[in-house]
């Protein structure tokens, strides 16, 4: 019984371990501009109103525009954006 509670004791750090280093990781994510010289980004109702100047200044050439999310989510920020 012990083994199976260390076990999965085991198993629930080893999967948050993995979750924070995961989440650090891709937050501090930046490939370098001279391999990936054209930057784009995602965009949907998360990011809130968008300073399409700022962005520009900061070198963002394309961006992906969420419209829905599976067959009955319709993101409200879509024609704003």
């Amino acid at each position: 019984m012990r083994f199976v509670l260390g076990l999965g004791l085991a198993l629930v750090l080893i999967t948050i371990g993995m979750l924070v280093f995961g989440y650090v990781y891709f937050m501090n994510f930046d490939p370098p501009i001279t391999r990936y010289p054209v930057r784009g980004i995602d965009i949907s109702h998360h990011q809130g109103v968008i300073d399409w100047n700022a962005l520009k200044a900061a070198g963002v050439e394309f961006v992906f525009m969420k419209a829905t999310e599976g067959g009955d989510f319709q993101d409200r920020r879509f024609k704003s954006n």
